[in-house]
């Protein structure tokens, strides 16, 4: 009769030593788990105190960009939605999806808007505040934070970026540079601040380059 193996039983050990944790070891990032800030444009209604009148301020603490001053920004990732249309200050609801819009409008009283939600990364000047940069790519250090937008804002801002990826399919969304700034804007009744991209010549370091993908895969 042929021998069989006997299975053998592993017993652990509590020996009170916290084993060696490996240096490279990988772990699962949720997305829920990333705590990225938020740019605003400072307003008569802003309630921070950081900045002056249209500046570009992150996490409402430090001043990125001072109003009408332009700055080059790389994209990490743009997202579009829509939301209630409500006055300012009351509770909205926001989907990220057709189907998801049309059922809000479905069951919603109010009319449906576009909004952006515009993720972009500015690299530390010689002369930044290094709390304000905090996030390292590659050698550099940036502040990265998302810029929500809508109405003219979404026009000069998204839809630019979009309309240009339209002309050119090959390029991926972080390889150009483009230059941001926040501009005063006269209407007829009154007037505001606004953030407006244009795209340069410039590339982005290849270290965004690859950040983007990788933040988006």
């Amino acid at each position: 009769m042929p021998k069989t193996k006997e299975k053998e039983e592993i017993v652990e050990v509590n020996t009170g030593v916290a084993a060696p944790v490996e240096s490279n070891l990988e772990f699962k990032i949720e997305p829920s788990d990333i705590n990225i800030p938020y740019f605003a444009i400072k307003s008569a209604l802003s309630q921070y105190d950081a900045g002056e009148l249209g500046d570009l301020v992150v996490d409402k603490t430090h001043v990125i960009a001072k109003g009408g001053e332009p700055i080059e920004i790389s994209i990490i990732k743009m997202i579009k939605g829509w939301e209630e249309d409500v006055k300012f200050g009351n509770p909205k609801e926001r989907v990220y999806s057709l189907e998801a819009r049309d059922e809000l409008a479905s069951r919603s009283p109010n009319d449906l808007k576009e909004f952006a939600e515009i993720t972009i990364a500015v690299e530390k000047p010689e002369d930044g505040d290094d709390a304000a940069y905090p996030f390292p790519i590659g050698d550099k250090f940036y502040t990265i934070g998302v810029l929500t937008v809508k109405n003219y804002a979404l026009v000069n801002t998204y839809k630019r970026v979009c309309t240009l990826a339209a002309f050119n399919p090959k390029m991926a969304l972080g390889d150009k540079k483009w230059k941001l700034t926040v501009n005063h804007v006269q209407g007829k009744n009154n007037d505001w601040w606004q953030p407006e991209l244009a795209v340069t010549q410039e590339d982005s370091p290849q270290a965004i380059t690859d950040f983007v993908a990788s933040f988006n895969s």
